[in-house]
């Protein structure tokens, strides 16, 4: 078994369905439901995967195959994933470096907070 893998979550199982786990963690509050990084995270969250099914306005560019009619899973994550994500965040749209970084990492602290055991979906 690969040890980046949790032996609770498939890698068909989508990206957003660990979403909520991981803000309610992140979340401030009764319940985890308050907190500016909460609201930051969620809304990156959601460009994120709205991006990877090609959802995004702004391209056409989507992770999960043309002829493959389902949402973006963990399967589907790769460095290449990650790589065009970040240069879509840093090309022309406006936003400064510090903001880039900023929003690559609510991604990145996702990421690494799915990978640990008993965490997910």
């Amino acid at each position: 078994m690969n040890q980046n893998t949790s032996p609770t979550r498939a890698g068909s199982t989508p990206l957003a369905r660990s979403f909520e786990r991981y803000l309610q963690d992140k979340g401030k509050g009764r319940g985890g439901e308050g907190g500016n990084y909460r609201r930051n995270a969620a809304r990156e969250l959601n460009r994120f995967a709205e991006r990877a099914a090609g959802d995004s306005a702004s391209d056409n560019w989507s992770i999960v195959p043309d002829d493959v009619d389902r949402e973006p899973s963990f399967a589907d994550l790769d460095e290449r994933v990650f790589r065009e994500y970040a240069r879509h965040l840093a090309g022309n749209r406006g936003f400064k470096q510090n903001t880039v970084q900023t929003y690559y990492c609510y991604i990145s602290a996702w990421c690494g907070w799915c990978v640990c055991p008993g965490r997910g979906a």
